[in-house]
């Protein structure tokens, strides 16, 4: 068993993020290109799966219908794996797949998400693109990009912290993230 380069917690073989304070596991680079060793995320892109007896894989037919769900449960576990953000100006918007936000936020080559969220800052204390989000095994994460004036976490009974950036952070449903003078909650 390894220790968590952040807390010092004791890591899983083969975890993604640290049973204690939510810090990701994996390398990660500066998108401007610089590399940075004491950074650590998840890779962007998953590798493919092999199937040693089945080249292809497991087909649809080899499923019984039996273990199909119900339209009921699908659409209950889809729900389940989206996160709706509610910014501090009374937006919100529901994501169910990672993406960049930020005041007008810009996609890096080798970068992937489906959502662009721009948040209105007059004051300009969020930064162009201030941070990435995903969803990973069912937990929604965060990574500060090196943004000017950072992003905090408040979660429920913990006390707040700052993200170091470009490490990914699992945030639980209820914590508050704060990017610069804004802010928004996960439910």
């Amino acid at each position: 068993m390894s220790e968590c380069e952040v807390c010092g917690g004791p890591l899983l073989t083969g975890a993604f993020f640290c049973g204690e304070c939510g810090s990701s596991t994996r390398p990660r680079l500066d998108p401007r290109g610089v590399s940075r060793t004491d950074t650590r995320s998840l890779p962007l892109t998953s590798s493919p799966t092999v199937f040693p007896n089945n080249a292809a894989g497991p087909t649809f037919s080899d499923v019984p219908d039996s273990a199909i769900p119900p339209v009921d449960v699908v659409a209950d576990f889809a729900a389940a794996l989206s996160f709706t953000l509610l910014f501090s100006n009374g937006d919100s918007i529901t994501v169910s797949s990672g993406g960049l936000l930020g005041r007008n936020p810009v996609a890096a080559t080798g970068d992937t998400g489906d959502h662009l969220i721009i948040v209105t800052d007059p004051d300009r204390t969020v930064s162009k693109t201030h941070l990435e989000f995903g969803i990973e095994a069912g937990s929604f994460w965060v990574c500060d990009r090196f943004s000017g004036n950072g992003t905090t976490v408040h979660e429920v009974g913990r006390p707040a912290r700052r993200l170091v950036p470009g490490r990914r952070y699992r945030v639980e449903r209820g914590t508050l993230v704060g990017i610069g003078e804004q802010s928004f909650t996960v439910t």
